[in-house]
Formats: structure tokens, C-alpha cells, sequence
């Protein structure tokens, strides 16, 4: 896992500063939902988080001694954190909850100035079986057909084909797909758009669960 770019800029960088630089990693986990759908006044909201880690690391300064940054200046630091060796869960982001790892770099300013602070999300990834890493690098391709009207006024078929290079994606990787119609039918095409559908399963009780899409 790299980081390219990691960026605090000062508003005044000509002025003598005494701050602190800290760097801060952590992951953590916040759900929230309700024992029932619908606007129901009886409704319980179960909620509740966890920490998983915590870092912090001290790049410069101590809050006290004044520290002189010229314009245009660029200051490296460079860092390292060591990951938990427990099995961490996957980035998610969802309606009742997240998991979430976050670098949040802070410049602590003097007491009548607001502190300078940026965050960056990081993307944990779940263990994957081989099988699973195989079967992902396949292409996968479906088709679908629509007929319109109904017993001697049946039109013609409606066919869509639709193409992608690849089954597994992660977090920001670009998905490609290749679409394909034949319309057989009298019907007129106006548009044409795709979307991603996301099933999530939150497990609410022992041995039940219940799908909600979104």
C-alpha cells in the first residue's frame, strides 16, 4: 500500500509558526439501524462502534519553538505504520454503518489560530481466497430478452448483451462494459443507462439475517 500525495498548505507560509505536524491512522466501525422498517414511533435504534487502532506519530514540533517556513518551502517526512496482525474487515460504507481507515494529518497552531488538519481514506481489502482471485481476472457477459404485447399481438424480441472484461473490482478502479441491442420489436429505444446494484446482508440476530439493497 503506497501513498502518492499527502498535502497540508499553510495560509500564511511566510509568517514564523510554532506547530506541531502529527500524523494519525485509525481504523474504526459505526452502525446504527432499527429492529423494523417503516416510520413507526415504536421503533428501537440499535447502535454501536468499535475501535480497531489507533496511531499517532509526532513529525515536527513540539508546540513551542519557533519554526520559520518560507515560501514555497516543501517538507518530507516520511512514515510507516504496521497494520494489527488480527484479521482487520474490509472498507465498507453503507446505510446503517461504515468501516473505515483514515490518515488524518493535523498542524497544531498557536492557541488564537484553528488548527490545520486534512484526511485521507485508505482502503483495507478482505482476504481472498485463491479460487475467489481466479475466478475475478474472467470476463463475465449476460443476455436478456423483452417481448411487448401479449398472445397473437406479441412484437418482436428485445435483446440486450452486456459485456465486462473483468468479475472482481476493487475502490476506485474504473469499470469498463460493452453493450450490445438488437431491437426486433416496433418499439422505439429513447435511452439506454447502467447502474451498480449493491446487496448488503446485516446480521441483526443469531442465526438471521435480512438483505437490504441499495
Amino acid at each position: 500500500m503506497s501513498l502518492e500525495k499527502f498535502v497540508i498548505l499553510l495560509d500564511e507560509p511566510s509568517m514564523q509558526y510554532r506547530p506541531e505536524i502529527i500524523l494519525k491512522f485509525k481504523g474504526q466501525v459505526d452502525v446504527r439501524f432499527y429492529d423494523k422498517e417503516g416510520i413507526d414511533k415504536d421503533r428501537e435504534l440499535f447502535r454501536n462502534s468499535e475501535e480497531f487502532f489507533n496511531f499517532q506519530k509526532h513529525l515536527m514540533g513540539d508546540g513551542e519553538t519557533e519554526i520559520s517556513i518560507s515560501p514555497w518551502d516543501e517538507l518530507t517526512f516520511d512514515f510507516a505504520f504496521q497494520l494489527p496482525s488480527q484479521p482487520l474487515p474490509a472498507s465498507f460504507y453503507g446505510r446503517d454503518g461504515k468501516v473505515e481507515y483514515v490518515l488524518e494529518g493535523e498542524v497544531r497552531r498557536s492557541f488564537w489560530k484553528w488548527n490545520l488538519t486534512t484526511l485521507q481514506p485508505i482502503t483495507i481489502l478482505a482476504e481472498l481466497v485463491q479460487q475467489h482471485m481466479s475466478l475475478a481476472k474472467l470476463p463475465s457477459e449476460d443476455v436478456i430478452s423483452k417481448t411487448f404485447g401479449f398472445c397473437c399481438c406479441t412484437s418482436g424480441p428485445l435483446f440486450l448483451h452486456v459485456k465486462v472484461p473483468i468479475r472482481g473490482c476493487v475502490p476506485g478502479q474504473s469499470i469498463y462494459f460493452e453493450v450490445e441491442v438488437n431491437n426486433m420489436s416496433r418499439k422505439r429505444i429513447v435511452d439506454l443507462s447502467a447502474q451498480i446494484v449493491q446487496v448488503v446482508f446485516c446480521s441483526q440476530h443469531l442465526y438471521m439475517s435480512f438483505p437490504h439493497r441499495l
